[in-house]
């Protein structure tokens, strides 16, 4: 709570003067359109009114190119918000004394074999896209992350078919801890059962008895390979923090681990920080959402360090 404080005032002093500004070239845009659009239909009529078939040819190439100019600088003004944005929020994250610098990139993310290696989705037959990549270090473990949207085409409904749309997480422990797991929300199983097949098929079984956290139970379905111990990486610190985050948000979270690798998943069926063209972007809700997304999985990742 007191860090969701610190981001209203944060908010207040450093990323709201920017939406102002970015504001103002929002408002200038929707004035351009609004003018453009009038113009537009008013040299239509008159063309139609004389009967001037070059005239009326004219008028529509120069509709098509005013259209795609403005297009131009609509793509110019999202393509500005994001990363202006994102940057000064990212700045307020690695202000913690844990944090090292976090760098962002508005054009890159994690590939499609990154996340296929996670083992979460285990499906090969997919289409894959990628952005917004975050890289850091939170004490002694370096991750990355991007929000990544997946879906497969579906034969028997002939259409394509949601996988994952999120923000998806690699990182890595400096000390691995021995074994390897798989917690997926117990409501996602219908859906990964060619997941749940691998797994069990590589030596993992459920250890529903080794987890004494109830609510955690009831919420998730964890597997691990038989030689391992399990609660040496989920601990009950990680197991207070993914359970705090699920309820709060009702987000969809996955995780799996193997030889100091961790994957997390959070769902986000939104895009982040997409500005809206037809209204107002001065809003701490944008803010703090994107934040929440991010913030939970750099907390996971604390506990990890704290804990190992």
């Amino acid at each position: 709570m007191k860090r969701l404080e610190d981001l209203r005032i944060f908010y207040n002093h450093t990323i709201y003067p920017e939406l102002k500004r970015m504001e103002k070239k929002r408002n200038r845009l929707i004035l351009l359109i609004g003018i453009s659009t009038a113009l537009c239909i008013i040299l239509f009529i008159i063309a139609q009114l004389l009967h001037i078939f070059s005239l009326s040819l004219l008028v529509v190439l120069i509709e098509i190119f005013y259209v795609l100019f403005l297009i131009s600088r609509i793509r110019t003004y999202v393509q500005t918000f994001k990363p202006r944005i994102m940057n000064l929020i990212l700045d307020f994250i690695d202000d913690s004394i844990n944090y090292g610098t976090l760098t962002y990139d508005a054009n890159s993310g994690l590939d499609k074999k990154t996340f296929l290696s996670s083992k979460i989705f285990f499906n090969r037959s997919i289409n894959y896209e990628s952005e917004d990549y975050i890289k850091g270090q939170i004490g002694s473990i370096s991750f990355e992350l991007s929000e990544t949207r997946v879906t497969e085409f579906s034969r028997v409904k002939n259409t394509q078919e949601w996988v994952f749309d999120g923000v998806f997480m690699k990182a890595k422990l400096q000390l691995p801890v021995k074994g390897s797991l798989l917690i997926i929300p117990k409501t996602e199983k219908p859906y990964l059962s060619k997941t749940i097949k691998h797994w069990m098929g590589s030596g993992h079984v459920k250890v529903y008895d080794l987890i004494r956290n109830k609510t955690f139970r009831n919420l998730f379905e964890t597997f691990a390979n038989k030689k391992s111990n399990p609660m040496q990486f989920l601990t009950e610190g990680l197991q207070n923090s993914i359970i705090k985050y699920t309820e709060e948000h009702e987000k969809k979270f996955y995780l799996s681990y193997s030889n100091g690798t961790i994957f997390m998943a959070v769902s986000e069926e939104k895009d982040i920080l997409e500005p809206n063209l037809f209204k107002s972007n001065l809003k701490f809700s944008l803010i703090k959402e994107f934040y929440e997304d991010v913030y939970i999985l750099l907390q996971i990742l604390e506990d990890l360090d704290l804990h190992h």
